[in-house]
């Protein structure tokens, strides 16, 4: 157990410390009874309380989903904080694992995203008779093909990499820019795209000073969130993750849907969804990375077949439809 009490807190920690535990609370002020069957919560944290509540005092049925693994990535947010005391982390951490073990002993149902997934909530002391691995899926419809190849190429190039990711620590978006400071060398016109929310406007910050220095302003292109990303693509583009933490990613199994060349780091589920069909590198390793996309930039043929392997891994595996039934068949049992 987490000794708080040996933390001798300040003023200010006990102040923090209420605001906190207010805020953990605050799913407590909801309308507890749902007109529902069966409640689902897609994160094991606080919202699990109504979950816990309502199967406590109506008997329905309390489904838990993780897409990531809420404990591990809280504790890495605590450990990593600037601004947290070490009262107020200790607390953090005490308060987090208490919420989580929570919804995993009230949970009818835990389904983790992936094996990975489900290996920590084991380790958590999750019941394996309460375990099943759903996979995300993705829509496969014609309504995704992307037949518009002029639109693109006006849009990308094949000196062009594209990231998908929220700015904070967990994407390590720092080690993609320094892989392409590093591939710049070879490639002098090389441009990494970056598409996604900004989660952590410090980091965002830190992000931006690293391009500068590094020299990058015209290589380094950050787009924020667009709604046709899907135009940026094209068969035999590379796609680029550095992630240091992930559930089943959705934007990896989109980018095999759409035929990318995939470069990415091997953390949580992702080798069960990409499988053999692209590149892994090593974590926070830009010369790693910088190498695996300087192999895909110079070799058309192996970004053409990697980027077709990875589609028919996504269309035969992770279809919307499958995953959508394994729902269906869950929910009518319970």
């Amino acid at each position: 157990m987490i000794d708080v009490v040996s933390c001798k807190p300040s003023l200010f920690d006990l102040r923090q410390f209420l605001v906190i535990l207010s805020l953990f609370l605050y799913p407590l002020s909801f309308e507890t009874e749902f007109k529902t069957d069966i409640f689902h919560s897609s994160v094991a944290s606080s919202f699990g309380l109504l979950g816990v509540i309502n199967k406590i005092i109506y008997g329905k049925p309390f489904v838990l989903s993780e897409h990531g693994v809420y404990l591990r990535e809280q504790y890495y947010f605590i450990k990593q904080s600037r601004v947290l005391t070490k009262f107020l982390k200790k607390f953090l951490r005490l308060l987090i694992y208490r919420f989580v073990i929570l919804n995993y002993n009230f949970a009818d149902k835990i389904i983790p995203v992936c094996l990975f997934n489900k290996r920590w909530e084991q380790y958590l002391g999750a019941k394996d008779d309460k375990l099943q691995v759903i996979y995300n899926g993705i829509n496969d419809s014609s309504e995704f093909e992307f037949l518009k190849q002029e639109y693109v190429k006006e849009k990308t190039s094949f000196n062009d990499i594209i990231l998908v990711g929220a700015f904070y620590p967990f994407k390590d978006i720092e080690t993609a820019i320094r892989a392409v400071a590093i591939v710049k060398k070879q490639v002098p016109n090389i441009r990494l795209y970056i598409f996604g929310p900004i989660k952590d406007k410090d980091y965002f910050s830190y992000c931006l000073r690293l391009i500068k220095n590094l020299s990058l302003k015209n290589n380094v292109i950050y787009r924020g969130v667009v709604k046709d990303l899907q135009n940026y693509f094209k068969v035999g583009g590379v796609f680029l993750s550095t992630s240091v933490s992930e559930g089943f990613p959705y934007s990896i199994l989109e980018a095999m849907l759409y035929k990318q060349a995939i470069v990415s780091t091997s953390a949580g589920g992702i080798p069960e969804l990409l499988g053999d069909c692209g590149l892994y590198v090593e974590m926070k390793n830009p010369n790693s990375v910088a190498k695996a996309c300087l192999k895909l930039l110079h070799n058309q043929s192996l970004r053409i077949e990697l980027g077709w392997r990875a589609h028919q891994r996504a269309v035969e595996r992770f279809s919307l439809s499958r995953m959508l039934k394994s729902y269906e068949y869950l929910y009518n049992s319970l």
